[in-house]
């Protein structure tokens, strides 16, 4: 946006009439013929001090029509950069919204899953006591363990997602570099960190 600005402001001051002061200061001599000057002017007496000024203005060729159209250009550049500016931000506030939710969901999905494993957890460990009493027999063991293996592969895959959609949300809030210290924040400018550039 800055750089489209001053690319018109540039365009704008080429539209318009420049105007210079010019000015001269000098020593003259003067004669009826070019001897007689020239020996005036060897003399401190005879010399004149001279000191002349003047207004130069120049005016934009066509009045400027390139110039016009190139502002006009610009003008709309700026536009449509303010345009998809807010297209980006409405972007990033619905995404930020949708994580945010997706996230309280995968937190009481993975409490969900907890009280899963613990239960599977504990019918393992049940059945482990009626096999010791003589009441249970190897192949209900292996079908609690692995029941137990995929509750705890679900938990997993679950908090896996609620990481991701974590970093995610750091990343649309534009968080993540500098909760990593890849990226600094100074006088208002978010800038990569010196060694990364």
């Amino acid at each position: 946006m800055e750089k489209r600005n001053l690319s018109r402001d540039s365009y704008i001051g080429e539209r318009l009439p420049s105007v210079n002061l010019i000015g001269s200061y000098g020593i003259r001599s003067r004669g009826d013929n070019a001897k007689e000057a020239i020996t005036k002017f060897k003399s401190d007496r005879k010399r004149q001090t001279v000191l002349s000024g003047g207004i130069e203005i120049e005016i934009p060729l066509f009045s400027g029509y390139r110039e016009k159209y190139m502002i006009e250009s610009e003008n709309q550049l700026i536009r449509a950069s303010e345009f998809r500016l807010k297209l980006m931000s409405h972007y990033l506030i619905e995404n930020t919204l949708i994580l945010q939710k997706r996230i309280v969901d995968l937190v009481k999905q993975i409490s969900y899953e907890n009280a899963a494993v613990n239960y599977h957890k504990q019918e393992l460990q049940e059945e482990f006591f009626k096999l010791n009493a003589g009441k249970s027999n190897l192949n209900i063991i292996f079908e609690k363990e692995e029941d137990l293996r995929i509750a705890q592969k679900k938990e997993l895959e679950i908090f896996c997602q609620f990481h991701l959609h974590l970093i995610q949300l750091e990343k649309s809030k534009g968080s993540l570099l500098l909760k990593y210290l890849l990226e600094t924040h100074k006088e208002d400018l978010f800038l990569l960190r010196n060694d990364l550039l």
